[in-house]
């Protein structure tokens, strides 16, 4: 039986999106980005573009330090504390912790309808975060994607179901987030009855954070200090 030819047309465009994103990511054509109050009232800081982005084009990689979930779950017990938190979750075994060695994607909030997405993709055996954007991104405009990842993992042009991560849904709460962090089993956005947990807030710690105030939180469009994501 010869296989439905939209099919066969929606598979090669996926591979061609997947290596795409691939190449971006390590040859780092990244788009410029600034930080600047947030459109989003109470949201503090936002993230917009500094030039045009079109769909499906790579914006930032989001990096930070690379760290096991045991300490994943340490650190988020801390930013529960401090009602803040930039841990992505990785793969089963580690996460991304953005919060001093990461760079400017940290700073995008959150939307039900977003600019932008975040995608999982293995580049040279090393599982990367991508943000792309879903649609044709103006200049200065705000950026947006949806505190989950897509339901896959994207792995040399193959894509595989992967497990969501507990991240907030609601426009309402735009500017929070919860940890990708796994206890006890579970997602941390989750409790134990399966219903959400109350969301932790995603702060700048109430002071203003230019260009050149980002020496201890990372670095600027992409670059990172110390360990990172960025392992081409």
């Amino acid at each position: 039986m010869e296989p439905d030819p939209r099919r066969r047309r929606a598979l090669r465009h996926a591979t061609l999106d997947a290596l795409c994103g691939n190449v971006s990511i390590q040859a780092r054509r990244f788009h410029h980005v600034h930080v600047g109050p947030s459109t989003i009232h109470e949201a503090g800081y936002g993230l917009f573009a500094g030039e045009v982005i079109e769909k499906h084009e790579l914006v930032q990689e989001y990096v930070g330090e690379v760290i096991p979930q045991m300490e994943a779950e340490r650190r988020g017990s801390i930013y529960d504390i401090l009602n803040r938190s930039y841990l992505f979750d990785l793969d089963d075994d580690a996460s991304v912790d953005a919060t001093r060695k990461g760079n400017k994607m940290r700073f995008a909030n959150h939307s039900k309808d977003p600019n932008c997405h975040a995608r999982k993709l293995v580049v040279n055996g090393c599982h990367r975060i991508g943000i792309f954007a879903k649609r044709r991104i103006r200049a200065h405009e705000e950026l947006f994607f949806d505190y989950r990842y897509d339901k896959e993992i994207v792995h040399a042009g193959r894509r595989q179901v992967a497990a969501d991560v507990a991240w907030l849904k609601d426009r309402k709460l735009a500017g929070k987030v919860y940890t990708g962090a796994r206890r006890g089993g579970r997602s941390a956005g989750i409790a134990k009855d399966g219903r959400p947990k109350s969301p932790r807030a995603r702060g700048t710690g109430g002071r203003s954070r230019s260009d050149g105030d980002d020496a201890d939180q990372g670095t600027e469009d992409g670059d990172e200090a110390g360990r990172s994501t960025d392992v081409a």
